[in-house]
């Protein structure tokens, strides 16, 4: 018994030991130097490029500044078409000279209680006679809007103040100056204090517009209230729908508001409305300021007061606007003070 088991443990070390060469003269053959080399065969070197495959930059640039200059294209047309400016009429500047009807003023003995430079401003004007000669209509002018318009771009004005003591119709005739100053390419925004909001209806895209008074309240920020003119370059901070009393309130802060403007455009015209001196004195405290008399249609005594009023308050700066003529050349409006 014990022999069988010894054959027995002999057998099966035997093929143990067979199974392990086996396996040795197949690992042997695969790295030896008899085996049998692998499958492969090279048809051709690689070559490195000279020039960059991807990205194209020649192409990709070209491309890029098509794309921009189309978009810049789309962009102007839309700005200009929302703002109003592209729809304005061919005959615009023939529709501003016959929106309001010159007024001619005539010399009174009442003329001599004024200060000596308002009565030479006033005694310089022409009679309204059936015979004119040619220096006396060269002068009729002299008080136009053209020729306001004039004296403000030659004398580079950055900040005027119009009273129109007639209302709505000195306000249009404001509107009709912040139109051709800014056809004369200087930037101008218009601020509307009046209480009819002319201006706001003659220039706004809409009544419901941000603007002054929304301001002054503190309701909305300062870029919100700045509109565009529908039919020409000038802007407008219209009288917006803020709370009047609330609005009053914060009127110390038009000061800061208009100089700030002063450093954005090249003139800020506030319209006052039919305002009297001590309105104008809470709106601007500085007397430098220039005051235009925006008064188509008031009566000389009424323009007279209104000049001796001002000067009074210490405005030399006064001047005054009283037609719609053709400007004539070599013809700005002329100081009242």
């Amino acid at each position: 018994m014990g022999l069988r088991a010894l054959e027995r443990e002999a057998t099966s070390q035997r093929q143990l030991l067979e199974t392990y060469l086996a396996r040795y003269r197949e690992a042997t053959s695969r790295t030896g130097v008899n085996s049998t080399p692998a499958d492969g065969r090279i048809i051709s070197k690689a070559v490195e490029p000279t020039e960059v495959h991807f990205p194209k930059v020649l192409p990709i640039t070209i491309v890029a500044a098509l794309a921009a200059f189309l978009i810049s294209c789309v962009i102007i047309m839309l700005s200009e078409l929302f703002s109003g400016r592209a729809l304005r009429p061919v005959n615009y500047e023939e529709d501003q000279s016959e929106a309001a009807e010159p007024a001619v003023l005539t010399t009174t003995t009442e003329v001599k209680a004024v200060e000596p430079k308002i009565a030479r401003s006033l005694l310089e004007q022409p009679v309204a006679t059936q015979e004119r000669d040619v220096e006396a209509e060269a002068g009729a002018d002299d008080f136009s809007v053209e020729a306001v318009a004039y004296h403000i771009c030659s004398n580079d004005i950055r900040v005027a103040v119009s009273i129109s003591p007639s209302g709505d119709q000195g306000s249009t005739a404001t509107v009709m100056l912040a139109r051709l100053i800014a056809e004369e390419g200087r930037k101008l925004v218009l601020i509307d204090l009046t209480g009819s909001a002319c201006p706001t209806r003659l220039m706004a895209p809409s009544a419901q517009l941000p603007g002054i008074t929304n301001l002054l309240a503190g309701e909305v920020p300062f870029t919100e209230t700045i509109h565009a003119d529908r039919l020409s370059d000038a802007h407008i901070i219209p009288q917006g729908d803020a709370n009047p009393a609330i609005a009053m309130r914060g009127i110390e802060r038009l000061q800061m508001i208009v100089d700030a403007l002063s450093n954005a455009y090249d003139t800020v015209l506030v319209e006052c409305g039919p305002a009297d001196v001590s309105a104008v004195r809470k709106v601007m405290r500085s007397t430098e300021t220039e005051i235009i008399l925006s008064a188509p249609a008031v009566s000389d005594e009424d323009i007279i007061d209104l000049i001796t009023g001002f000067g009074d308050a210490g405005y030399n700066d006064i001047v005054l606007m009283t037609a719609t003529g053709l400007p004539q050349p070599g013809h700005p409006g002329r100081r009242a003070a």
